[in-house]
């Protein structure tokens, strides 16, 4: 096996960075066809000068949905959220996860009470889909 040189490297580096720059100054919004496939590409301003990201107000979206959680009942084994949500929206907990759920709840609540903005992740749909 041939070894590679620092400066082979680097040479590959810089060739590929050409091509690849060099692709966003014919890049076009709506992307390149090729084969009948639609290969979308950031044109050489998007990258220099990326869009900045806007922040909506989501007001009027949420305006008229009750978002406050309604009094859960605890259980050993079930977390039960009352209210009008559909019967299917049970969470079968064990002691543990119970805890935990409660103290996220404790923390989300102590969080917008401080007025602080709260990000949650979700990773994944295997739990909400019924994968």
């Amino acid at each position: 096996m041939k070894k590679l040189s620092i400066s082979t490297v680097l040479l590959a580096l810089v060739a590929l960075l050409s091509i690849l720059v060099s692709l966003s100054f014919f890049a076009k919004d709506e992307g390149f066809e090729i084969a009948g496939v639609t290969i979308k590409y950031p044109s050489f301003g998007a990258i220099i000068n990326p869009p900045k990201q806007q922040n909506a107000d989501i007001d009027s979206i949420v305006t008229g949905v009750d978002t406050t959680i309604v009094a859960a009942k605890l259980g050993q084994d079930l977390v039960e959220i009352e209210g009008n949500i559909d019967a299917s929206t049970i969470l079968h907990l064990n002691q543990e996860a119970t805890e935990k759920l409660h103290q996220f709840f404790e923390k989300l609540g102590t969080a917008t009470a401080d007025g602080k903005k709260v990000h949650i992740l979700h990773y994944g749909d295997s739990q909400i889909e019924g994968d």
